[in-house]
């Protein structure tokens, strides 16, 4: 493998987090599925959180913002009316319909993209700030993504991660259920350092995790999510759910809030 070090680190670090590919095979559901209703947006979207007073303070007094992983638009619905238009880019067109249902309901327009980042870059034009909120925990490739952020933000990138891997919080259960053991990197610092190796000034904030939206906190939507995330069979729910009971399972509690100045051109009539 070659590169800089730092993002070879950071892809060395990932691909530990892999799930044995015959775990996969005998799953009944695919592990990636996402419910997209946890990713809606809702009353709880954070508006006062680090990551939204960072990309505001950019967009005033007003401007575009692109989310890359948008999903229902969480992370770019908390910054309007700042945000006056949205361009959110997924790989779910499930995602990107309740995207658009947000910006109808909130009268704000927005663009959906379907595709990968950084492969649609090229379809997106810059944008006055570029948000991206729990994605890179599943990007190995990083320095391009990172440059595509840079490349397409006038003001300002803000990027918000969970400060260790967002599914830390399953490794006992993978343990319990599969005796498999989790690793323990990469972690925010590793973000960092990738970001500075390509000579980015970076800045971070630590803070605690932003509320996550009602249906994403929802009890009863724990087991089902959790068996899908550990591969299991539905005839294993009463377990899980008597696992659960006894061991808590929580997301990380804090996230990093990573900003940095964008390398665009002004976006025209901003």
């Amino acid at each position: 493998m070659t590169g800089a070090p730092h993002a070879v680190r950071w892809a060395q670090a990932l691909a530990g987090w892999g799930i044995p590919q015959a775990l996969v095979d005998a799953a009944p559901e695919s592990p990636w599925v996402h419910d997209t209703a946890m990713f809606a947006v809702d009353e709880s979207v954070p508006r006062q959180s680090v990551s939204a007073r960072v990309a505001r303070e950019a967009l005033a007094p007003s401007g575009t913002v692109l989310d890359v992983g948008v999903g229902g638009g969480r992370s770019s619905f908390g910054l309007v009316p700042e945000a006056e238009r949205i361009i959110g880019v997924d790989g779910s067109v499930h995602m990107l319909a309740s995207f658009r249902e947000a910006g109808l309901a909130a009268g704000v327009p927005v663009l959906g993209v379907l595709g990968r980042w950084p492969d649609v870059a090229p379809e997106v034009g810059p944008a006055d700030v570029v948000v991206c909120h729990h994605v890179l925990y599943n990007v190995a490739d990083i320095d391009p993504f990172l440059r595509a952020l840079t490349n397409h933000a006038v003001r300002r990138v803000v990027v918000e991660i969970t400060s260790v891997h967002p599914t830390s919080g399953y490794n006992d259960a993978w343990l319990h259920f599969h005796g498999l053991r989790r690793p323990s990197e990469p972690t925010w610092e590793d973000a960092v350092a990738v970001a500075q190796e390509l000579g980015v000034d970076v800045q971070v904030e630590l803070s605690l995790r932003p509320s996550m939206s009602a249906s994403a906190s929802d009890p009863v939507r724990a087991v089902p999510f959790i068996r899908r995330r550990l591969c299991l069979p539905a005839d294993r729910d009463a377990e899980i759910a008597e696992w659960l009971e006894a061991h808590p399972m929580r997301n990380p509690p804090t996230v990093a809030t990573l900003w940095w100045p964008g390398a665009a051109r002004q976006v025209r009539g901003s």
